[in-house]
């Protein structure tokens, strides 16, 4: 999956929505089980 932050993405808007995007993929492949997903990122003055 593409981690590419998106066009003046808030880095805490970026790590919300990869893990969103990676527990949505888990969860497809696992239906009836829990997901739990994080996602981290390094950001110097707000840029990832």
């Amino acid at each position: 999956m593409d981690e590419t932050p998106l066009l003046d993405e808030d880095p805490s808007d970026l790590v919300l929505r990869l893990a969103e995007l990676k527990a949505e993929i888990i969860a497809a492949r696992n239906p009836g089980r829990w997901v739990m997903a994080a996602d981290t990122t390094v950001a110097v003055d707000h840029h990832p």
